[in-house]
């Protein structure tokens, strides 16, 4: 089936529709014609979408659907005591997936949130993207995992796939990665990837989750033609 996305005279009815009230986990989302496009951008999300598959993941769009999972990793202190956001409030995670579906349509995009979900129930487990520079040949790859599901090869999984996308798809040339120097799980997904270490910058990350304080930084880089050799290293295996 395909979704068409424009206003014309036989789908008006997307502005009239757009005049309801949305309640999304017992949130207003949005009253009268505040924001009028709602149904438009749900159609485009569904004609825009990209979903990618692995092993036993799908990677694929948000939706405000996937609040609940999302809230459950972004609202705990410890599940993200390495990042430079949160821990969310509800509002921070309803304002966070309403950025990822307004991203789907943009042209040119920039910025590619995915959703980690399992194959066999659809749970959402984490979320990944890599976010593009001004010139679209760079990006900067990043993911958050729920704390249920480390040290079981996820990330490692669900960036593989990433890498791919970001260099098949979107014909990047270089792809890089930060961390918190103390978060040794994230830097060994880096170096699974096979990512180099580049750097590493003495008190240049803003710590917020148990107290402020400044932490080293870590960073990682991939160029498409060193990608390229593991890939077919790999082959020859």
């Amino acid at each position: 089936m395909k979704y068409d996305c424009g206003f014309t005279k036989e789908n008006k009815w997307f502005r009239y529709r757009a005049a309801a009230i949305i309640i999304e986990k017992g949130h207003v989302l949005f009253a009268g014609n505040e924001r009028e496009n709602y149904y438009f951008k749900e159609r485009c999300y569904m004609e825009n979408n990209k979903k990618f598959e692995t092993k036993r993941l799908i990677l694929r769009e948000f939706s405000h659907a996937d609040f609940e999972d999302v809230h459950g990793y972004a609202s705990n202190l410890e599940n993200i005591k390495y990042m430079i956001w949160g821990p969310n409030s509800e509002e921070d995670t309803i304002e966070f997936l309403d950025d990822c579906i307004s991203n789907i349509d943009k042209n040119p995009r920039t910025q590619y949130d995915f959703a980690i979900t399992l194959k066999e129930n659809g749970k959402v487990i984490g979320g990944c993207g890599v976010y593009l520079n001004d010139g679209l040949y760079e990006g900067m790859l990043g993911w958050v995992l729920h704390k249920n599901y480390w040290k079981q090869g996820y990330m490692t999984e669900a960036g593989k796939e990433l890498v791919r996308f970001a260099f098949e798809d979107l014909k990047l040339h270089r792809l890089y990665a930060t961390c918190d120097a103390e978060n040794y799980g994230s830097y060994r997904v880096m170096e699974n990837l096979g990512m180099r270490r580049e750097g590493h910058i003495i008190k240049n990350r803003k710590f917020t989750g148990f107290k402020e304080e400044w932490h080293d930084e870590l960073f990682y880089g991939i160029l498409y033609e060193e990608w390229i050799k593991i890939k077919q290293a790999h082959k020859e295996k």
